[in-house]
């Protein structure tokens, strides 16, 4: 039994090949910006001002934010939710500052996933 990656293309199939890996990581970019729009259209910490910031999570401004989302980065790929469940749509810095509210304000999860 051959191994399909050893396989040799006739150059107009290796040019089809080519073209469908192309339009695949074309569509993934897409999709990967899409998230990225989503998530900035939203209620997001980076698009809040300092006293925003002050007032939902306790913090003195925003580069208090940013400092403790760049320590936590450190740890970002040991980070185990709940039933392994992974964060697709919020980055880092949003996923924080939600904690930081709940931690504060005491809101349900509810209200924050409404956010």
């Amino acid at each position: 039994m051959s191994d399909p990656s050893s396989e040799v293309f006739t150059p107009e199939v290796q040019v089809i090949v080519e073209q469908s890996e192309v339009t695949d990581g074309q569509a993934k970019l897409q999709s990967s910006d899409e998230k990225m729009q989503h998530c900035r259209q939203l209620y997001s910490a980076s698009l809040l001002s300092d006293m925003v910031i002050r007032v939902q999570t306790g913090l003195p401004d925003k580069r208090a934010l940013q400092d403790l989302v760049a320590y936590v980065a450190w740890f970002q790929d040991t980070i185990t939710y709940y039933a392994g469940w992974k964060v697709e749509w919020l980055s880092l810095e949003d996923q924080i500052f939600m904690m930081l509210m709940k931690l504060r304000l005491n809101y349900t999860p509810v209200y924050l996933g409404e956010l």
